[in-house]
């Protein structure tokens, strides 16, 4: 898996696409690195500020570390960009 973490950050820093990103994340995410997953999601959400695929990928995370208001907050901004 750690294998899988490089060639993802790679593939991120080569060609910083939305899915590119959100793969990197997902899998530093399979690590159980859910703040260094933020991290790559806050980076990629400068750059794409209005990506609702990061924010719900964020918001997930912030979940998973039980910080259900920032949850939320990206939740439901994800929401309404998807609509």
């Amino acid at each position: 898996l750690l294998r899988a973490v490089v060639d993802a950050k790679a593939a991120a820093e080569r060609e910083p696409t939305i899915d590119n990103i959100t793969w990197y994340g997902r899998v530093v995410g399979y690590q159980g690195l859910a703040r260094e997953t933020i991290a790559i999601y806050d980076a990629g959400l400068k750059r794409y500020p209005n990506s609702a695929k990061l924010l719900r990928h964020r918001a997930h995370r912030y979940f998973n570390l039980r910080e259900f208001d920032k949850s939320i907050a990206d939740g439901l901004k994800a929401a309404a960009l998807y609509e």
